[in-house]
């Protein structure tokens, strides 16, 4: 009500104004929303000047029929392409949508980043589905089929690759995109050594090469062809001189229009071909060697290219055996684990920014888009109400004030809810990030040192060892799968525990002598107490899994000194026992105590393990009634307790199943 005798005279004062200060103030309007207007436009062209650009270069790339060049690398091209997408979605351009999608899947898979390929290649495969896209699928299959081929699922590559090629046949004007999807497909016969396969497809890319002699995927197609004439000069050297001539067609390609993935493939094919000749004479073995530490030194130890590096060590670890030289090829498998373990480390360290991106992408979308343009519509209105805010009553600017409210509150609304799918989705990517790493490095042991094991020349001490590493990783995959099942059984309940009574003190004794048999230590390990018969009311076998893993994992941070296992009854408790695990090893960071128990935590990363033992021993703990804890006082080694009680009593009146 106050505001109204100020509104009164705001009006009166205006209307008694004589007309020279109605023409100035006409004027300071119209000079004022000219400003404004080209403020606004000139913000709105710088904005999107960049991203234009971006998309235009992407473009470039599609033509030229590569993944990346010397001006963006594979991880520039999959930071471009993730900022260009909801803009050209938006366009409602499906054709360049889903080749940027596809694109960015080969980018993931040069990087090493399979798991992110797959994730890209479903949401290209959901968004041509919901777009009714023919072109959409067709392309998704391919990539799906480039995934099977690195993934070394050649059988399953196959049958992508055939897919992709029916659904390019209903494609008429994609007809260029199928010889793509060929070259794949001999790509896998050729990887399996299937020529006789691959020789009418062969055939059908001389035909193609003939009739479009300059076309992007001419290069693609002589690749393929001298890789078959490279492994077909392996049966009959007849051929060797057709693969000679295809790699020098490559190679007046790429002096024509040089590419930093073409550069590649040639020495790469070369290097393959020097390896071939060399079963002739030996000098050419020499000449491969070269192309290949040629390639990993151009490759340096970026992860942009980590597939490309997996490439020449594979390369190299064939030529290595061709020349029995296996010293060196075990030398370089080691390598190769090592890679395999960088990938991995590196692609799940950016796996919780780069799958939020992609869950951004699919979910907000149109919505991206359309915030910009609410963005826009809101600065033009507040240009309206600049230009004619001497005019609005005060009902209209009380409105205004009121609907910004109401924005902000949506806005914190938006980021609440975004925030918990960001919770969700972080912890879905930590638990198979650190399953998936954990689970690699055994069955890369397995594959690589099993390979080595059917070769008939290796000596019988070579044998022993790589024996013992096979079963030392096996050990080691069935308890991390062990441990990963049992966490997601007992996380949800699912598991029934089966009390019974049982001597604790016989159980202690059991497990002692069951961890002496098989510990990697010289500490004494040996079992306390001083109570002759303790019967409880327990599951034996999750009992006993507790201690296990408790003396386990001290016998592996103590290398000498002693681990003691030790039972006694709590004065101030009659009916609870206190079991110790006592060792003198290396200990445990104060700091790091209060975190010990959480899912995943290693103390050593570079420890073999879960991370998930000491998760289950406080599950099983607390779900027979007891509490588990580090002893923060012992400052010897580490010192972990848990109680026990004799009965399961309060369990049966809280009406839970013994």
């Amino acid at each position: 009500m106050k505001l109204l005798p100020n509104t009164f005279t705001f009006k009166t004062n205006l209307y008694i104004c004589t007309r020279e200060t109605k023409n100035t103030v006409l004027k300071l309007y119209k000079i004022t929303f000219l400003w404004l207007y080209l403020l606004l436009t000139s913000s709105s062209i710088a904005f999107g000047k960049e991203e234009v650009n971006h998309i235009q270069h992407l473009q470039s790339l599609l033509d030229r029929e590569v993944a990346y060049d010397s001006i963006a690398s594979p991880f520039t091209v999959i930071k471009w392409v993730n900022e260009s997408l909801p803009i050209v979605r938006y366009q409602q351009n499906s054709e360049l949508y889903f080749k940027l999608q596809y694109l960015l899947a080969r980018c993931y898979m040069i990087s090493g980043n399979m798991g992110l390929a797959v994730e890209c290649t479903q949401n290209m495969y959901e968004a041509a589905h919901n777009m009714h896209s023919n072109y959409g699928d067709a392309l998704s299959k391919m990539s799906l089929g480039e995934i099977y081929y690195h993934s070394y699922k050649l059988n399953d590559a196959i049958d992508s690759y055939k897919a992709a090629w029916e659904a390019f046949g209903s494609l008429p004007r994609n007809k260029a995109f199928r010889i793509r999807v060929l070259t794949g497909i001999c790509s896998m016969y050729l990887r399996m050594n299937r020529l006789g396969d691959a020789q009418p497809h062969i055939k059908e890319l001389e035909r193609y090469l003939e009739q479009n002699p300059t076309s992007p995927y001419a290069f693609n197609a002589i690749r393929e062809i001298a890789n078959y004439y490279v492994s077909l000069s392996a049966r009959n050297p007849k051929y060797i001189d057709e693969a000679y001539n295809y790699i020098h067609r490559m190679i007046a390609i790429n002096k024509q229009r040089y590419e930093p993935s073409m550069d590649f493939t040639i020495k790469y094919i070369t290097a393959s071909y020097y390896c071939t000749r060399g079963q002739i004479n030996p000098e050419y073995f020499q000449k491969a060697e070269g192309n290949y530490k040629e390639l990993l030194l151009s490759i340096g130890q970026s992860m942009e290219f980590a597939l490309y590096r997996r490439l020449v060590l594979l390369g190299m670890i064939h030529l290595y055996k061709e020349q029995d030289r296996y010293s060196d090829a075990c030398e370089l498998y080691r390598n190769l684990f090592t890679l395999t373990d960088s990938i991995s480390a590196h692609a799940y360290f950016n796996q919780s920014e780069a799958l939020f991106a992609q869950y951004d992408l699919n979910s907000l979308n149109g919505e991206d888009v359309e915030l910009r343009r609410q963005r826009n519509r809101i600065l033009y209105k507040i240009t309206g109400v600049v230009v004619l805010v001497f005019s609005l009553t005060v009902m209209s600017l009380f409105y205004y004030h009121k609907q910004r409210i109401k924005l902000m509150h949506s806005i914190e609304e938006l980021k609440e809810a975004q925030d918990k799918a960001n919770a969700s989705l972080k912890a879905k990517s930590t638990f198979l990030s650190n399953t998936s790493h954990e689970i690699r490095t055994p069955l890369n042991a397995l594959s690589g040192f099993s390979e080595l094991l059917s070769l008939s020349d290796i000596d019988n001490e070579t044998r022993i060892q790589c024996n013992d590493i096979i079963l030392q990783n096996s050990s080691l995959l069935l308890n991390l799968i062990d441990d990963v099942v049992n966490f997601s059984n007992l996380d949800i309940n699912r598991l029934n525990f089966n009390f019974e009574r049982h001597d604790a003190i016989a159980l202690c004794y059991n497990v002692i002598d069951t961890v002496n048999k098989v510990k990697q230590t010289e500490a004494e390990m040996r079992f306390e107490n001083n109570i002759p018969q303790a019967i409880i009311e327990t599951d034996a076998s999750r009992l006993q899994q507790v201690l296990l893993n408790l003396l386990v994992n001290a016998a592996k941070f103590t290398p000498h000194g002693s681990i003691i296992l030790k039972v006694e009854q709590i004065l101030e408790q009659q009916e609870t026992l206190l079991f110790s695990v006592t060792d003198t090893g290396c200990g445990i960071p104060l700091e790091k105590q209060a975190d010990i128990f959480k899912r995943f935590e290693k103390l050593d990363e570079t420890s073999q393990g879960s991370g998930l033992g000491l998760s289950i021993c406080q599950i099983i703990i607390e779900h027979i009634g007891g509490k588990i804890w580090i002893d923060s006082t012992y400052t010897g080694g580490s010192r972990f307790c848990f109680t026990h009680p004799f009965t399961q009593t309060n369990r049966r009146k809280e009406g839970q199943q013994p």
